[in-house]
């Protein structure tokens, strides 16, 4: 692998990259992609789609490369909760639930989850409908990988927003939104990576990153209708290197 960056020399083989004539340890995740010591990057995306009333239903998601941690955000458009979640039979844990009206948007993480290609599965308390999402990270804090978290709620022509401010170098600032409004998309910073919308709403995951550190960061999204309301979990992933 070799690349030009302006006057950076990048080549690499194995797990060693040279830049600009010297060694940095890296990892080879596939697909001309290196995660350089210290760096998060993006793994893998996935989603259920539109689940209308069901109370359990499962989607595959693939994770690769080394150091790993996966987010899931359940968007779920009627009363109810997630009752359990698991990846490849293991049970993930909860991060954080938000609540406006009928609309709830629960996250939930796993640090360090098989590789491969296996089964995310959502039980819920009762048959509801609802969207599944996940996004899974390389070079992820295997002990810590959820550094902080904080929820926002709005409703009424309002934008999706919240900031937060991680504490380690090079975070990464991830958000999971669930809306009645059928039209959104990231603003700002945000990278999307899943959007799923039915008739009852938008469930969708964004991330930023990496974030210096104590940067104060906004996790934003499009304006929502007059008549709609909104719930956003946002999380400070915290990259390997962080103690």
């Amino acid at each position: 692998v070799t690349a030009n960056f302006g006057t950076c020399s990048v080549t690499g083989a194995g797990n060693t990259l040279v830049v600009n004539g010297s060694n940095t340890i890296a990892t080879f995740i596939g697909a001309g992609t290196f995660v350089v010591a210290g760096f998060i990057a993006i793994d893998a995306t996935s989603s259920s789609g539109y689940e209308a009333s069901l109370s359990s239903y499962t989607w595959n998601h693939t994770c690769t490369g080394s150091n790993l941690g996966l987010l899931v955000n359940i968007s779920i458009f009627a009363t109810g909760t997630v009752t359990a979640l698991t990846y490849n039979s293991v049970a993930m844990q909860f991060v954080r639930a938000d609540t406006i009206g009928v609309y709830r948007n629960e996250v939930w993480q796993l640090p360090a989850p098989a590789s491969g290609t296996h089964a995310i599965a959502v039980t819920l308390n009762t048959s509801l409908t609802s969207i599944g999402s996940a996004t899974s990270y390389a070079a992820v804090n295997q002990t810590d990988m959820v550094e902080s978290h904080l929820g926002f709620t709005g409703s009424i022509s309002t934008a999706p927003s919240g900031t937060i401010t991680p504490v380690d170098d090079k975070s990464w600032v991830w958000s999971g939104l669930t809306t009645s409004d059928a039209s959104e998309s990231v603003t700002g910073g945000q990278t999307q990576r899943t959007n799923n919308t039915g008739a009852l709403g938008t469930g969708a995951i964004g991330d930023q990153g990496p974030i210096s550190l104590s940067a104060a960061t906004t996790a934003s999204w499009s304006t929502v209708g007059a008549l709609d309301s909104w719930a956003l979990g946002v999380v400070v992933i915290a990259p390997l290197s962080a103690t």
